[in-house]
């Protein structure tokens, strides 16, 4: 995409992370110069030939980032812990380091930020996560930036968790096994966030996203018996019983306790008010294929 002669330039914050890399690859089909900022280069390797201009920094570190917005149109935040082991807080990355960002555009003159978050995120949310991201989406709301704020429900790259669970022999369900939601293909979020970052009607809005089905955990167990070719043995947790797991985590690692809080928290949440969450679809792409793709290149490897 040009202005004249010269192309937009999207920054990409969490350009190495699995809803990062596919941001990467939509803005770049879709004619935007491509700038990363990333704390391991290596991990780029996948999308390095779709960048444009790589910055190494340390998003945690307010003076690491300085400049690095100069230039830039617009910013995607992708950013976001997960299970990493070093010593950095969730709240380090999923707050403060994007509260870095916010800062950094307004002096750069960004035009627009996309900020990835979480269908449901909550200023006030009993999950801490949740909690976290809530607490994001107001602080870029405050900025006086022009922003969209992207809240898919779930990946599918988290589902595949569920498929080597059940390869393994036994997949586990969390409560009663009613619960269920529309979780979307990476890929699916991606061009979704770069189309939104980019459509002016979404300047200033919430939008919720999803793929094409809405499945329980019986639904995806029962999916990922077809994709093996072979039954599945399910077997239940009861969900008082996850809880005390959860919590006997926290004093031991605080970062694996709120994301176990986060995943069954949601299922207490859930099947406490009916049992389905379904986000506007925005994927098109479903995830019996996506289980049936990644399970072939997972045999392939191991011949």
């Amino acid at each position: 995409m040009e202005t004249g002669k010269k192309r937009l330039v999207v920054a990409v914050a969490g350009a190495t992370g699995n809803c990062g890399k596919e941001v990467v690859r939509a803005a770049h089909s879709s004619g935007l110069s491509v700038r990363a900022l990333v704390r391991n280069e290596a991990r780029l390797a996948p999308v390095r030939d779709r960048v444009d201009d790589l910055r190494v920094v340390q998003v945690t570190d307010r003076a690491s980032i300085a400049g690095s917005l100069d230039g830039a149109d617009f910013l995607v935040s992708a950013l976001g812990k997960t299970y990493q082991k070093d010593k950095v807080s969730r709240w380090e990355v999923d707050v403060g380091a994007n509260l870095h960002l916010f800062d950094e555009a307004s002096k750069a003159g960004i035009r627009r930020v996309a900020l990835v978050s979480v269908f449901g995120a909550d200023p006030n949310h009993d999950i801490a996560l949740m909690r976290m991201k809530g607490e994001v989406e107001a602080a870029l709301a405050g900025t006086g930036l022009p922003f969209v704020i992207v809240q898919p429900t779930g990946f599918y790259s988290d589902m595949w968790e569920l498929f080597e669970m059940a390869r393994r022999g036994t997949f586990w369900i969390i409560g009663d096994g009613s619960v269920g939601f529309n979780p979307i293909g990476l890929d699916d979020l991606g061009e979704f966030i770069v189309r939104s970052l980019l459509d002016d009607s979404k300047v200033g809005q919430r939008l919720p996203c999803g793929g094409p089905d809405t499945l329980t955990s019986h639904d995806i167990a029962a999916m990922a018996a077809r994709v093996l070719g072979r039954p599945v043995k399910k077997r239940h947790v009861p969900l008082w019983l996850a809880r005390a797991a959860v919590a006997m985590v926290r004093p031991f690692s605080r970062n694996l306790w709120e994301m176990g809080q986060f995943f069954v928290g949601q299922v207490g949440v859930l099947q406490a008010h009916g049992g389905m969450v379904t986000a506007p679809v925005a994927g098109r792409r479903r995830l019996e294929d996506y289980f049936r793709s990644r399970w072939s290149e997972t045999r392939a490897a191991m011949d």
